[in-house]
């Protein structure tokens, strides 16, 4: 029975998308931990962890109309997944790879996503100081999951 949790950042090179990839940046400087830390550019990768892994923690950038930098924490089953997290820049949607995975039998027992809301994605754009603002209050509220799923502190 798999019992580690895993943090998937998913993102992409475009403005806001890379917040899931620099917040694994973020995590991997902890290195005091045996959780399992994963950036992708495709959401399909969450097919792949349930023989290994209890939970997954999956960080995207979304879109929903609020202010650039706020952090929303879901946890699997959520409707508001889909609305939140289901259109992508990615070949599959957040909601739709975790349906997809849970249709399949092959989604984690215990799934929470946190979606940091974007300000811009445009090609090769950097992030905005929103977002970048707001890094440090994501990489606590992770780091606080993984102390509630696993009991494990990062140092």
């Amino acid at each position: 029975m798999p019992s580690e949790t895993c943090i998937l950042g998913l993102g992409s090179p475009n403005g806001d998308d890379q917040a899931g990839w620099r917040i694994v940046e973020r995590l991997q400087r902890h290195t005091d931990t045996a959780v399992a830390i994963f950036a992708s550019a495709d959401p399909l990768r969450l097919i792949e962890l349930d023989q290994d892994y209890w939970g997954v923690i999956v960080v995207d950038a979304c879109s929903t109309g609020g202010a650039a930098g706020t952090i929303t924490r879901l946890q699997w089953p959520d409707s508001r997944i889909r609305s939140r997290h289901g259109h992508s820049s990615h070949s599959f949607s957040v909601a739709e790879a975790l349906h997809l995975a849970d249709q399949m039998g092959r989604l984690p027992e215990h799934v929470v996503l946190f979606g940091i809301e974007t300000g811009t994605c445009r090609p090769d754009a950097a992030m905005s100081a929103a977002v970048v603002r707001a890094l440090p209050a994501l990489e606590q509220q992770v780091l606080q999951e993984v102390v509630r799923s696993e009991g494990v502190a990062l140092g």
